[in-house]
This record gives C-alpha cells, sequence and structure tokens, in this order.
C-alpha cells in the first residue's frame, strides 16, 4: 500500500495594492474644458449638471464624472467651499487661462499641474 497525501492548495487572499487612477484626459484637454468653464461661469461656483452642460454632456452619468475626476487630479476644479456640491475653478486653473503661455508664472503653473496627479500611493 502506499501512503500518498493529498494537499490541497489554497490561494491566498493577499491585497492587490494599485496605483491610483491617472487622469483620463491629458492635461491639454483638461485645460481646454477648464477654460469652457471660465468663459461660461468666470469663477462662480456652479452645479454638477449645469456644468455637465457646459461641457456638452446631457447629464452628470457617463463621461462627465471621468471629465470631472481629471480635472480635479490635475488641481484645475475643486469642490466650492462656500456651495458643497458645487464646483469652482482653482488658482491654478485661473493661472493657466489668464497668463501668456509665455511666461514664467504660465509654466510654473502649467508645471505643478503636470505633477498633480499621484503616479504612487
Amino acid at each position: 500500500m502506499s501512503d500518498t497525501k493529498q494537499i490541497k492548495i489554497v490561494p491566498s487572499k493577499r491585497r492587490v495594492v494599485r496605483s491610483p487612477a491617472y487622469p483620463s484626459l491629458p492635461l491639454e484637454k483638461a485645460l481646454e474644458r477648464a477654460k469652457e468653464l471660465y468663459q461660461a461661469e468666470k469663477r462662480h461656483p456652479v452645479r454638477r449638471n449645469v456644468l455637465a452642460q457646459h461641457w456638452g454632456y446631457k447629464n452628470e452619468k457617463g463621461a462627465f464624472p471621468v471629465t470631472l475626476a481629471a480635472l480635479r487630479k490635475y488641481g484645475l476644479v475643486a469642490e466650492s467651499e462656500t456651495d458643497k456640491g458645487q464646483e469652482q475653478l482653482t488658482d491654478l486653473a485661473f493661472r493657466l487661462i489668464v497668463d501668456q503661455p509665455e511666461s514664467d508664472a504660465w509654466k510654473e503653473a502649467v508645471k505643478k499641474a503636470a505633477l498633480n496627479p499621484k503616479l504612487h500611493s
């Protein structure tokens, strides 16, 4: 008789650590969206459904949250501190919109926006 033992292999329940999601839009496209918001609302807080319309979306579902998340990751929009549930342009976005691309201030602002998204957690 042979003594054979059966070994049961159990997969480990190891937690997989993922890198944070990188913005879905390139910085150039995100800046275009920020300019569209500036043209429509200047720096005033705006409800998300209105913001979606400014960007050509029918509602707040689908691609809109992805676009909004990208602008947030670059630091171009943030939730309004005074009007919860509304978004507004940040100082960084304002600098990128009003400064001349040849200026040192604009170059610093674009560098900051490009480096804002976290690549590692």
